[in-house]
């Protein structure tokens, strides 16, 4: 799973916008793996996998075919994912109400891609990127924000160049 992580991290932190299908489909993974792992606690990792996967494929796949409501949808879950990442950076991750902080993150996520679509893409898919590669790493929590903080920056200055270049 963490290879996984670290090939999506990457390539949403580079590729977020220009590729949104692999951002839509690289969010649903990271989210219905969050999911999975929170609500089928000591099931077998490949089922949470394939869950994740799943969902994953099924994101990019509508993501091809229905662009606005993928994007909107890839927004949601791009912005649970990120509210969820940073409440376990802080040491405040939800328990039993873990659906209300990925509630009310999504619904920005989602406000957020519909208005700013561009840099509402590079924004998110660098802090998803960032996210999905932090996790994949065991790191002391201060280490593991800057890491973060980091990356996203990265991926934001990336992306934001190759949108300039395409102008």
């Amino acid at each position: 799973m963490s290879l996984l992580r670290i090939l999506f991290g990457a390539a949403l932190l580079a590729f977020g916008r220009k590729l949104y299908w692999l951002f839509v489909g690289a969010l649903g993974f990271a989210a219905a793996s969050s999911i999975a792992t929170q609500y089928l606690q000591g099931m077998n990792e490949w089922l949470v996998l394939g869950i994740a996967l799943g969902v994953g494929i099924l994101g990019a796949l509508l993501a091809m075919w229905v662009q606005n409501f993928a994007i909107g949808l890839a927004g949601f879950f791009g912005g649970g994912q990120i509210a969820i990442s940073f409440l376990a950076f802080i040491g405040m991750a939800p328990r039993g109400w873990y659906w209300f902080p990925f509630l009310i993150g999504g619904v920005i996520g989602m406000m957020l891609v519909l208005l700013f679509f561009d840099w509402a893409l590079i924004i998110l898919s660098s802090l998803g990127g960032a996210s999905l590669l932090t996790q994949a790493f065991t790191l002391p929590r201060p280490t593991m924000l800057l890491f973060f903080i980091i990356l996203a920056v990265i991926g934001i200055m990336i992306q934001s160049r190759m949108m300039s270049a395409e102008e």
